[in-house]
């Protein structure tokens, strides 16, 4: 009685000379350890007595593993609506805790789910954290990311492949393009009077329209959240005509047919008609070449650079259409 003991850890002194037989050890790395204990009669501390045993620790190796972690409700989903986050394993007897963006929201227990209910849009990370009461520290996990909407819907955009207007029974193709989750797009058009839907809810965000009749029209997309129900739109214009009569155009030049290299050629035309397109074309003497293509522009600049015979033409035709008159004339 009355002894001193002092306890070494791999020849570190981890408790120094005291009253008290024992040491409580937390080791946090495997390996075989070297454990001493020394002791001595404090009337005589030269006179020390040592026993040395090995102990060998393993890494800690969990007898369960987390199967699942899932919500009930598939992500993306709205905001103020409870969402199960449910964790299961394969052993019974574990303690679970509940983490969503780093913050604990559920600590360590029996429960395996937790009830959710965000209430800001975004993306979240949630994880589940499994334990065994008996090994505090070693802890196994998994995460997932999750989205969370406020199921709003934007239409940023609705275009046409081709500019208005355009000839009856020409197919053009509008697309819509839209932000949310979930999203499917209908198609209308407003014509004579009357809304007429040419594509009902799809997933696909585009549609061709192939207009019958003349006039001026409106398109419009609606598009909605599956998930929110909540909907937007957007609306264009456009024009369609009926093919009609147009006249042979006329070809002008502001200088006469016959001059020197080196002219700038001013060349004007003119065709009675609605609709119209006007293309410049170049014959060199060799091959035809366009100096402006078609455009509602009805003249053009041209530089003479070179010696020759030369002929100009002009194309009209009603836009979108292939019926096409055409004037020339020689330089």
């Amino acid at each position: 009685t009355g002894l001193q003991y002092q306890y070494s850890i791999q020849n570190k002194i981890v408790k120094t000379f005291s009253t008290s037989n024992a040491y409580q050890w937390t080791p946090t790395a495997p390996g075989t350890y070297k454990i001493k204990v020394e002791v001595r009669d404090p009337a005589f501390p030269s006179a020390v007595v040592v026993k040395e045993i090995s102990y060998t620790i393993t890494a800690y190796k969990p007898d369960f593993s987390i199967t699942s972690f899932t919500p009930n409700i598939k992500s993306p989903y709205l905001t103020g609506k409870t969402i199960n986050l449910l964790a299961k394993t394969n052993k019974s007897g574990l303690q679970y805790q509940f983490s969503i963006n780093g913050k604990v929201v559920q600590s360590f227990g029996a429960k395996t789910y937790y009830s959710w209910k965000p209430t800001r849009a975004g993306r979240y990370y949630l994880k589940v954290e499994v334990r065994r009461s008996q090994y505090p520290n070693r802890i196994f996990s998994k995460q997932i990311s999750y989205d969370i909407t406020d199921g709003k819907v934007y239409v940023t955009s609705l275009k046409a492949n081709m500019t208005s207007p355009r000839p009856t029974s020409t197919s053009i193709k509008w697309t819509a393009a839209a932000k949310g989750v979930n999203l499917e797009y209908k198609f209308s058009v407003y014509q004579n009077k009357k809304w007429k839907t040419i594509q009902n809810y799809s997933t696909r965000n585009y549609t061709y329209w192939k207009p019958k009749s003349a006039g001026a029209a409106k398109v419009q997309v609606t598009v909605r959240s599956k998930l929110s129900k909540k909907t937007a739109t957007k609306t264009g214009n456009f024009t369609i005509f009926k093919p009609s009569y147009f006249s042979t155009p006329t070809l002008k030049s502001d200088i006469s047919t016959k001059q020197v290299e080196g002219k700038y050629f001013y060349f004007t035309s003119k065709s009675s008609g609605k609709y119209l397109e006007y293309r410049f074309r170049i014959y060199n003497g060799y091959s035809w070449y366009t100096i402006q293509n078609y455009s509602y522009s009805k003249s053009v600049y041209w530089y003479a650079g070179y010696e020759g015979n030369y002929k100009v033409a002009v194309d009209v035709r009603q836009k979108g259409t292939k019926k096409v008159k055409t004037k020339k004339i020689s330089l």
